[in-house]
């Protein structure tokens, strides 16, 4: 798998630490590491320093950008937070291997090799649980098609877009939103709204 993952494997981006709201996504792109977003040195600690900080920097582009307007308006009221939702928010990967196959990431790593595809999702899930299990957040939003469907079949799931679902793992009760979204769709305005308005419910509920 050496010219498949070519990287360091990327623990989270921000720090887990105190997020009642983690949102999950499929795994790290190799764009991260070449446009020095995040650095490959070979001292572990100063890899990890750098992903902890990760939103501190000017810095992240897209991806992100996308996933914040989930929690603007009256969420970024509720969640207080105030340069940015990752001070309240965190994220972490089902796949900690950032992943590149010929031309493309993991979509064409996917599809090209699935069954490579599932063995990295495997050598990874372990990592994902025990993450899950330190950091006890209240709400775990799976983010994409493929991640939501992996939590679905992982906890016995039946799901449809948007919805909320309140489980147990390790003791511990999430409500999990599912966030169904494939790479080519864009976020709609309405979208958008009913993210938030799910969101919503769930905050008053924990009372945030």
């Amino acid at each position: 798998m050496g010219s498949i993952i070519s990287y360091p494997s990327v623990f989270s981006f921000g720090n887990l630490s105190g997020k009642k709201i983690i949102v999950a996504g499929l795994n790290p792109s190799t764009v991260e590491y070449k446009e020095k977003y995040l650095t490959d040195n070979l001292d572990i600690n100063k890899r990890y320093l750098k992903q902890l900080n990760y939103f501190q920097n000017i810095y992240y582009k897209r991806y992100f950008k996308k996933i914040e307007s989930f929690f603007e308006g009256e969420i970024r009221k509720l969640l207080e937070w105030k340069r940015n939702p990752w001070e309240k928010v965190g994220f972490l990967d089902l796949v900690k291997c950032p992943t590149k196959y010929k031309k493309g990431q993991w979509s064409n790593f996917k599809y090209n090799n699935e069954k490579l595809a599932k063995l990295v999702i495997n050598n990874c899930k372990r990592y994902l649980f025990r993450q899950i299990e330190m950091y006890k957040p209240k709400i775990l939003i799976p983010y994409g098609k493929d991640v939501c469907d992996w939590f679905a079949k992982t906890y016995n799931i039946s799901y449809k877009k948007f919805d909320v679902k309140k489980i147990n793992i390790n003791n511990n009760n999430i409500y999990m939103l599912f966030l169904y979204q494939t790479r080519a769709q864009a976020h709609s305005q309405e979208d958008i709204i009913k993210t938030q308005n799910k969101l919503r419910l769930i905050l008053n509920k924990l009372d945030f």
